[in-house]
């Protein structure tokens, strides 16, 4: 499993120059723990020089944000419904200075009302002006994901992942 993973993180660093600052960036993939390790090598090579928020919307631990901390925590859910600050939300990740994590939250961030919320834009408009990077790990195959990138700079596809909106 770690070689796995191991191999899966080495080709998000491979990517990285791809994902130019200041910019706010999808990882989908078909394989949580593929995609959440792709997602994790941009976060942790872009964290040397810029400030970084990884919202791990991958779910049931199977990306980087604990499950026990996922439920501890606010999250990308709280946040649209409740107006939870990102800074409230995003919890510094234990290896880099720079990388800032962020849940799902309360409830679930893939259902349509959060993923087709305005709060995407403003998110993503508000770590541009700052400089940073938004990395968004999730499943491709959800209702409305197609919609939530259209406020994003780009997307990174992990394996043979098809795009949720081909004008993306």
């Amino acid at each position: 499993v770690r070689d796995y993973e191991a191999m899966w993180e080495a080709a998000g660093t491979r990517v990285s120059a791809a994902v130019a600052p200041p910019s706010a960036v999808a990882v989908l993939g078909d394989d949580p723990a593929a995609t959440g390790a792709v997602a994790l090598g941009l976060a942790r090579l872009h964290a040397r020089t810029r400030r970084v928020y990884f919202l791990d919307l991958l779910g049931d631990g199977q990306g980087i944000v604990s499950r026990e901390d996922a439920e501890a925590y606010p999250g990308v859910s709280d946040r649209v419904h409740y107006g939870v600050s990102l800074e409230r939300a995003a919890r510094p990740h234990s290896e880099r200075a720079n990388l800032y994590v962020v849940g799902g939250g309360a409830e679930s961030p893939l259902s349509v009302d959060i993923l087709t919320n305005r709060w995407w834009e403003v998110i993503a408009d508000q770590v541009r002006r700052a400089h940073g990077l938004l990395l968004v790990a999730a499943p491709a195959r959800v209702p409305a994901m197609g919609q939530m990138i259209m406020h994003l700079d780009g997307i990174v596809l992990v394996g043979d992942t098809v795009s949720p909106n081909p004008a993306a």
